[in-house]
This record gives C-alpha cells, structure tokens and sequence, in this order.
C-alpha cells in the first residue's frame, strides 16, 4: 500500500456527521429529568428587595434574584467563596455595588457593613437562618 500523502488524503471522502434534532437533544436528558423527579428543584424568583431613602439611597438600590441559571450557579460559587463582593455584584450589578461602596466607604466599618448587606439580601431570598452556618446552608 502506498503511503498517504496530501494528494490522497484530500481524495478520501469525509465521514459525515450525523446531525440530531432538538427532539433528540431534549430527549439526551431524560435520565437527569427522571433523577430530578420528585425533588424540590424549581422555586418562585423571590421578590426584589429595595434599598430606598431610609437607608440613604435615592435613587433606590433594587436587589434582585438571579434569573439565569447560569447566574444562579455563579452566586452559589461567590456564597461558596465566602465574600461579599462578588454576591452583591450579582444581586445588584456592578452599577449599584458602587454605588453601596461608595456609600458604605465613608464609615469606618464599610467592609463590615458589605458583609451584613450580603448577609441580609442571602437571607431574604434563600431564608432566615441560611447564613448562620459558616459558608451559609441551601433552604430546606
């Protein structure tokens, strides 16, 4: 046999692809539905908590729950990180994050009260007790 070369090679059809249909994608899925089943896995977003002139904001800061699940699995990686700033990033953007550091940043305990709001905004959406574990806890 002789060896292949780019002539060759170039000559040799290419396999094809076998392309799926969505039907066929979803369907892929079955056995992680099938696990799902019977767990507690879809919940109402909770409602959006706002910060508005009793706290010295005006306009109001709007705190809301990640709708995204890709979102979600990025807030479950900032809790797990176990610092403020990236959960108040995704609760309020970036936006009203600097605004709260800025209003945070001319008392002497800003950081803890970053710390306190994260802690807060957790237990408002998740719920009451959630973050007095270390690392906090996921809802029952």
């Amino acid at each position: 046999m002789p060896p292949r070369t780019r002539a060759t090679a170039a000559k040799t059809p290419a396999k094809k692809t076998v392309s799926r249909t969505r039907a066929q994608k979803i369907q892929a899925f079955d056995e992680f539905r099938k696990r799902a089943a019977g767990m507690n896995v879809t919940a109402s977003v909770p409602e959006p908590v706002v910060l508005g002139k009793e706290h010295g904001f005006d306009p109001p800061v709007v705190a809301r729950w990640p709708e995204t699940l890709a979102h979600q699995v990025m807030l479950s990686s900032a809790v797990d990180s176990g610092r403020p700033g990236p959960v108040l990033q995704i609760f309020l953007g970036t936006d009203q994050l600097l605004r709260v550091a800025q209003m945070f940043d001319q008392f002497p305990d800003g950081d803890a009260l970053l710390v306190g709001l994260a802690s807060h905004l957790w237990e408002r959406f998740v719920g009451p007790g959630t973050s007095d574990v270390p690392g906090g806890s996921p809802a029952s």
